[in-house]
């Protein structure tokens, strides 16, 4: 049955209920004006059951659409030149044709939307179908670009993501800074404020806040993604790292791994944790109270954090409505859980590995 038929059905039992009941109550039911019951009913009186058929509404002839002739002129340029934009080939192709094809670049982008070739990354797909492959690296890289990119943890302190930002400036106090810290598998964040951003801050926030918590509930932490900043690293002296951060972490045997080089975003976590931490509790804090100490700031900055971490649920794709102290919970127990033993065929020969392996969630 085809979806005019559908239609049809539908439209002969909404007649038969009104039949049986009433105009009124069939209208209701069937979410139909009056109006329009009677103009169907009108039809079906005149035509029968094809008059209840759907009408194919025609398309509105446009005035001054381009002419079909003109349509394919431009994209064959579109072909040999996609990375172009609407203005620029207006321009190109009124200089080409010597004035002949004279549109704007609205026009000339109406035309791209209807066809479908708005954005550059159609433009250098439909170069490629029509089988210009001159440009097949840039549409490679705009197919990379197009990937969603995530950063993919398996469990709770095997990435923490750091960085520092300048909160503002205090009268009396100066330029007030926080350190901060997330977990990039429960989202669990740590924050502390301090008067400058060097590295004594950086190992301040690790061993006093992020270490303990990570102890406390029984979890390591292997790995640590931060930025090229002075307080978390330094050049090399004699081929060795002398930083006091690099050699915190070091001595916590904790990896260190940095993000590319003016590339922000590659720290997303953290990135992402300063604009909650500035649309929910700065903005917030600093219209309702004014702060003549940096400890007033930290108690209130530390009520929001066990908000942040304990109630607040996260809508994010790895929580789902969860709060990351119950995503880290989580982790721990899965941790807990007692490790399988591998059975292995006679006829396989025994890897060389231990006979239990730890899970981890």
């Amino acid at each position: 049955m085809s979806h005019d038929d559908l239609i049809i059905h539908h439209r002969v039992q909404l007649f038969k209920y009104a039949k049986k009941y009433n105009v009124k109550a069939a209208c209701q039911i069937f979410g139909l004006s009056r109006t329009r019951y009677y103009e169907l009913l009108s039809d079906f009186v005149k035509y029968g059951r094809e008059g209840l058929r759907p009408k194919k509404r025609p398309h509105p002839k446009m005035p001054n659409q381009i002419r079909k002739e003109t349509e394919e002129e431009i994209l064959a340029y579109v072909k040999d030149f996609p990375t172009h934009g609407p203005e620029r080939i207006a321009s190109e192709l009124k200089r080409m044709t010597t004035g002949r094809i004279s549109y704007t670049g609205g026009g000339i982008y109406c035309l791209l939307k209807r066809k479908g070739l708005n954005r550059r990354l159609e433009r250098l797909l439909y170069a490629e179908e029509q089988g210009n492959g001159i440009f097949t690296d840039l549409l490679a890289v705009a197919l990379e670009k197009r990937k969603e990119h995530h950063v993919e943890t398996h469990y709770s302190g095997e990435l923490l993501s750091m960085d520092a930002k300048l909160v503002g400036v205090i009268k009396g106090i100066g330029k007030i800074y926080h350190q901060v810290a997330v977990d990039c598998n429960s989202s669990f964040g740590f924050a502390k404020l301090y008067l400058s951003k060097k590295a004594p801050t950086a190992c301040d926030l690790l061993k006093k806040a992020v270490l303990p918590t990570f102890q406390g509930f029984g979890l390591p932490l292997h790995r640590v993604l931060t930025d090229n900043g002075r307080e978390y690293t330094a050049r090399t002296e004699n081929g060795k790292r002398v930083h006091l951060f690099e050699q915190t972490l070091r001595k916590e045997s904790i990896r260190h791994s940095y993000t590319k080089l003016k590339h922000p975003w590659t720290n997303g976590y953290a990135e992402s944790f300063h604009k909650t931490l500035l649309n929910e509790f700065y903005h917030l804090a600093f219209r309702r109270k004014l702060y003549t100490s940096l400890e007033e700031l930290q108690r209130d900055l530390d009520e929001f954090l066990y908000y942040y971490n304990f109630k607040r649920s996260h809508q994010g794709r790895k929580l789902k409505g969860k709060t990351p102290a119950e995503k880290l919970l989580y982790s721990t127990r899965c941790r807990a859980l007692p490790s399988p033993k591998i059975k292995f065929s006679k006829n396989i020969e025994k890897p060389n590995v231990s006979k239990s392996v730890n899970l981890t969630c």
